[in-house]
């Protein structure tokens, strides 16, 4: 018992400076793997009692996208970032941990992380671009926009939830709604929202009117810029939307020539420049990857990747459902809200094989499956 306690403390520390690290930094990842590692070597028999839609999420990951890279344009260069599908490893320890009875220290320790990250941020900002903020000085972290906009959500959700019994909380609440509102990311605003709205829904719906009515009074005082980008979202995006909207033609196009495994994994990069049409200028040199989570699987694994993608809504559903009904509380309801949040996300950003992202959703999953199991021994 004692030496299960001991090595329980060692994967929490590890766990642990990975949260606090906001899983920006990016010698925050060495953190998780060791957990991960530690993990792996310590309860190798809990291992295989691990729930069993983790394991189809991670076995017919890792198939659709061992058979779409041998069919890839060009498997070699597929294969080189093969690795992405074990990022989401983090599920184990987090597991772990919560079902020990740590899951709302490491909740509270990435909201720390969170608020240290933002001042960081923030400070270097100021300096940097004279105390101006519009879209060409966003508010960012180290991770991109598209990584603040996923940890942004989360840091909002669950200090909600975190307010409801320690009413200080509300302060690092508004202090990521502020920063999320500087980032100019509308796919975290719009997951924000939705997270917001679900967890209100779920535990305290006397706040819905009052605060809908205030987030209105302070959406029409904010500055400008932050308005009217909020306002694009309702009128199709401005430029920026079109030229996801290109890109998403774009990949379509790909996915009915590739319809059954696609383009391959990694080839986005590739054929935005050799198979252009359709794109602008500026939508060719954005085009990392399609901004989308179901428009990317779908263009680089064909069926198989909208395949995939069900498995995925599946494994990020059903954990944090499962977590609520068992439970019943502000923290599994603030853990389903975020869940929801990131898939909504997702939607608009491709954020499901982005290391900084998929690493911490692992966590958050592997906190929600583990929080409250039954006939699990807890931490003494």
């Amino acid at each position: 018992m004692l030496r299960k306690i001991k090595r329980d403390k060692q994967i929490f520390i590890l766990l642990s400076l990975y949260l606090l690290s906001a899983s920006v930094v990016l010698s925050a990842q060495i953190y998780a793997f060791a957990a991960v590692v530690l993990a792996l070597c310590y309860y190798r028999k809990e291992i295989f009692h691990l729930p069993r839609v983790f394991w189809i999420f991670m076995i017919s990951g890792i198939i659709i996208r061992g058979i779409t890279t041998i069919a890839s344009l060009d498997p070699g260069l597929s294969f080189r970032k093969s690795e992405e599908m074990f990022i989401f490893m983090t599920f184990i320890p987090a597991f772990i941990l919560s079902a020990r009875g740590y899951t709302k220290r490491l909740a509270e320790y990435f909201i720390y992380g969170l608020l240290i990250i933002i001042f960081y941020t923030l400070v270097m900002h100021l300096i940097k671009s004279g105390f101006q903020f519009d879209l060409k000085h966003r508010l960012t972290v180290p991770g991109g926009y598209m990584t603040f906009g996923t940890l942004g959500a989360a840091g909002v959700i669950l200090s909600l939830e975190l307010c409801l019994k320690h009413r200080w909380f509300i302060i690092p609440a508004l202090i990521c709604l502020l920063a999320l509102a500087l980032s100019f990311t509308r796919s975290g605003w719009i997951g924000a929202g939705a997270g917001i709205f679900l967890f209100l829904l779920l535990r305290s719906r006397k706040f819905l009117i009052p605060l809908a009515v205030i987030g209105i009074i302070v959406f029409l005082l904010l500055p400008s810029g932050i308005r009217d980008r909020g306002l694009s979202i309702f009128s199709g995006g401005g430029k920026t939307g079109s030229r996801r909207v290109e890109m998403w033609k774009w990949g379509m196009t790909h996915f009915k020539d590739n319809p059954i495994t696609g383009i391959g994994p990694n080839m986005v990069k590739t054929l935005r420049n050799s198979q252009p049409a359709g794109l602008s200028v500026q939508a060719r040199r954005d085009m990392v990857h399609l901004h989308s989570v179901p428009v990317h699987l779908l263009t680089t694994m064909g069926i198989l990747g909208g395949i995939f993608f069900l498995i995925y809504l599946l494994f990020m559903l059903y954990f944090p459902i499962k977590g609520y009904l068992r439970n019943g509380d502000d923290l599994s309801a603030g853990l389903l809200s975020f869940c929801v949040a990131a898939l909504l996300i997702g939607i608009f950003e491709y954020n499901i094989f982005d290391a900084e992202v998929s690493m911490f959703l692992g966590v958050m999953l592997g906190l929600s499956a583990g929080y409250g199991a039954d006939a699990v021994e807890k931490e003494a």
